[in-house]
């Protein structure tokens, strides 16, 4: 797959792809999306179980920078589960600076829970070969129905 076609999904979209990618890449029907207005996602989008190993997975579609991860990674700090890997998946090259930044971060990551004993940034071209990997996501994402949208009436 080329990577540059993962710039094209919604966030949504991205997420669901990062949901099945996660399931299949981890051999795990233990996975699901956080999130929402009851619960916010506190800097985990999904969170699979792989044997005894707890992943969370943050998915980013829009570009890395320094604020952005910081931001994300301010609300990792308070992900009150414990996590043994946390993997941040990426549908656009992050900048170099973040990517520096995620490294210096990634040597003494934790949360409240605990310490991480793995933190990864997996950016397009690593999403794309995984998904190559595993060719039937993309189709199957796409071929689910787009969420019910609610209009209320304006008087």
């Amino acid at each position: 797959m080329d990577p540059v076609r993962l710039r094209g999904y919604t966030p949504d979209e991205f997420e669901r792809i990062c949901l099945e990618l996660a399931r299949q890449a981890f051999g795990t029907a233990d996975a699901g999306r956080r999130g929402g207005i009851s619960d916010p996602d506190q800097g985990i989008d999904i969170e699979a179980k792989s044997g005894s190993q707890i992943i969370g997975i943050q998915c980013k579609t829009g570009r890395l920078t320094v604020p952005v991860l910081r931001d994300s990674l301010r609300q990792l700090v308070r992900y009150p589960n414990r996590l043994d890997r946390f993997i941040l998946m990426c549908a656009q090259p992050p900048m170099p600076a973040a990517i520096d930044e995620f490294r210096r971060w990634s040597s003494s990551a934790e949360t409240i829970a605990g310490h991480l004993s793995a933190a990864e940034l997996w950016d397009p071209d690593r999403v794309a070969a995984q998904l190559d990997m595993h060719p039937g996501i993309l189709a199957s994402i796409s071929r689910e129905p787009a969420p019910t949208v609610f209009v209320v009436p304006v008087p």
